[in-house]
């Protein structure tokens, strides 16, 4: 997927938007002049900076959630649930939720009635303080 970045608009001129990542804004306004608006910048609207649109299309693209999610279950053991969620990740299903932290903290959300294969390894891990990630995806 495409990376994004925040809109931004120069004081002088405030009728054109900007890119903005995290450090600077892509055609090198400096960040003084700048006022960061809360969306996202859209490269083919026609307020947009054409350098910036230029630039934020040559940026690297960057993992989406199931690409990301599907490399980390791609280190689990194989079995017939595994390849059914790699499967759902591969076409694009939707992820609802993606926590990580300490296993006690996270069986908060776990819903251990609805586990159907290995519901008993799942209940013991959630007992422990390891640190782990859980995702549900629809």
């Amino acid at each position: 997927m495409p990376t994004s970045f925040a809109a931004a608009v120069d004081r002088r001129c405030p009728e054109i938007e900007h890119a903005s990542d995290a450090c600077a804004i892509l055609c090198g306004i400096p960040e003084e002049q700048l006022v960061l608006h809360r969306h996202r910048f859209r490269p083919d609207d026609a307020r947009a900076c054409a350098r910036c649109s230029e630039l934020a299309a040559a940026a690297p693209t960057v993992p989406s959630s199931q690409e990301r999610l599907h490399d980390e279950v791609l280190t689990s053991a194989p079995g017939p649930l595994r390849t059914r969620l790699l499967d759902a990740l591969r076409n694009g299903a939707a992820i609802t939720m993606w926590v990580r932290g300490p296993a006690d903290k996270l069986a908060f959300y776990v819903r251990l009635d609805r586990i159907t294969d290995g519901a008993a390894a799942v209940k013991a891990l959630l007992a422990t303080r390891d640190r782990l990630g859980l995702a549900r995806v629809a």
